[in-house]
């Protein structure tokens, strides 16, 4: 469940919390103003880069690239 997933990031950063919200306000725009998943997945990915099991775990929420 991408709840799930959220509250797993938000975990994983806590002591980073700029780059928790910098992935919450990339789901936003996505979201929002129908950013090109492309970039919303080349971000997130930038994002998660130390943590291959959470962008690993994001395909399962983001439509095909």
């Amino acid at each position: 469940m991408a709840i799930g997933y959220v509250m797993k990031v938000k975990v994983r950063f806590a002591e980073k919390p700029a780059t928790f919200q910098a992935f919450l306000d990339t789901l936003h725009r996505y979201r929002e103003e129908q950013q090109p998943i492309r970039e919303v997945y080349s971000r997130v990915c930038a994002l998660l880069e130390a943590h291959a099991d959470l962008v690993r775990e994001v395909q399962q929420f983001l439509p095909a690239k």
